[in-house]
């Protein structure tokens, strides 16, 4: 919306409702998502809990192959990806006050990460449909930069606001400003000169086999793998950084809050560069040296001596947080054609998935069997040894099938 004027002007009213989307998501971020799992350890969830709930996230994704097998077939999905995300935040905005218990609080945002994933490989294809591909990671770039801009400043209001009042009240505001991000985005126009083509490279429209398409490609495999290592890295110590705040360090929302808004402050930041990276640069460059830099947030945690360790923690997950995100999406979309990208982004969400209900609990485990600072080293060198061969093997990590 912003910085519309630094985009060609025939890709500007696609980029206008996309950014008017992000500003209302990066709202919803900052009031609810931010502070689901700080908010579920002061209302007493237990440490299996907590690895429960960041594997949520994940669940969803499993079945992200499926849902990109259906989304295949569907010629209007920006309508599809609205009706989906509008039905998940209502979900959320109706259901996550009704009781605060914390099983049945990690129940119902379980439930609304399924629902949200639903949409995932159809709004991959959007992406790729509505932005080409010499201007794809700059766009997506701007339009995450504005959201993040916006995530700062409700993530700051909702740590005062979550000190003062309870998250039954402020859950349900943000989810409501998760629906406007929703409505917005249904104005997206979409090119449907492509809608006849997607499809065309699974033999049968038989699940089972467009299944195949990516699982006999050893280059996906290979990008796979190497992404499994560095997610597992990650996602060992993401139920750890909520216990160590508030359990170890004792915490309060407002601190925590000054935390996300530094936390946000360099995701804005880091989507500017890497889109601008992007712009000239395989997004194999990108995921490697995201990952290497990532391996230092858990090793912060590790050394950490005062707040100013945890401040440099933050800034780096920040900034590496939006490398992740567009380099990801960037790889997935530059280097397979619109035929055949519902299908390996929804196999890439799914090993995501995989991964995701995997080691949370195994950081628990890690956590108990040897400390909290034993976890944070061994997420640190997981993320390091990906970085590096993710840039040993960059050559044949890529391969474009770009169309547009």
């Amino acid at each position: 919306m912003f910085l519309d004027h630094r985009l060609p002007s025939w890709i500007r009213a696609n980029y206008y409702y996309d950014s008017l989307g992000g500003l209302f998501y990066g709202a919803f971020y900052g009031l609810a998502i931010s502070f689901f799992p700080y908010v579920a350890r002061k209302i007493g969830a237990e440490d299996f809990s907590l690895a429960l709930l960041t594997a949520s996230t994940f669940i969803g994704a499993l079945l992200a192959a499926y849902w990109g097998h259906r989304s295949s077939k569907l010629t209007r999905k920006v309508s599809f990806i609205v009706k989906i995300k509008v039905a998940a935040r209502i979900f959320l905005a109706v259901l996550i006050g009704i009781s605060s218990l914390p099983a049945f609080y990690i129940t119902v945002i379980l439930i609304y990460w399924i629902i949200e994933f639903i949409a995932d490989p159809a709004y991959a294809q959007t992406m790729k449909e509505i932005y080409p591909g010499a201007h794809r990671g700059r766009a997506l770039g701007y339009v995450r930069t504005e959201m993040a801009l916006v995530a700062i400043v409700f993530t700051y209001l909702g740590g005062v606001l979550l000190d003062i009042t309870s998250y039954r009240i402020i859950f349900p505001l943000g989810a409501g400003l998760g629906i406007l991000s929703s409505l917005s985005f249904r104005k997206i126009k979409e090119d449907f000169s492509n809608k006849k083509k997607v499809g065309a490279a699974a033999p049968s429209s038989s699940f089972f086999r467009t299944i195949k398409l990516p699982l006999r490609d050893k280059r996906f495999l290979l990008y796979t793998s190497i992404s499994f290592l560095g997610g597992a890295g990650s996602l060992l110590v993401l139920p750890l950084y909520p216990i160590y705040l508030v359990s170890y360090l004792n915490f309060s929302n407002y601190s925590i809050g000054k935390l996300g808004a530094l936390f946000s402050l360099m995701w804005m930041f880091s989507y500017i560069f890497w889109g601008e990276i992007l712009a000239g640069k395989k997004p194999t460059y990108v995921l490697a040296f995201v990952y290497i830099l990532a391996s230092l947030v858990p090793l912060f945690y590790y050394i950490e001596r005062n707040i100013w360790f945890l401040a440099v923690a933050s800034s780096l997950s920040g900034f590496t947080s939006g490398g992740l995100d567009l380099g990801r999406i960037t790889y997935i979309t530059r280097n397979y054609s619109i035929q055949k990208l519902p299908f390996y982004s929804g196999a890439d969400t799914s090993f995501m998935g995989i991964r995701g209900i995997i080691f949370p609990f195994m950081g628990i485990g890690l956590m108990r069997l040897w400390g909290i600072k034993t976890a944070f080293l061994f997420a640190f060198l997981f993320m390091l040894v990906s970085g590096v061969l993710t840039w040993y093997l960059k050559n044949k990590l890529e391969g474009s099938e770009e169309e547009n």
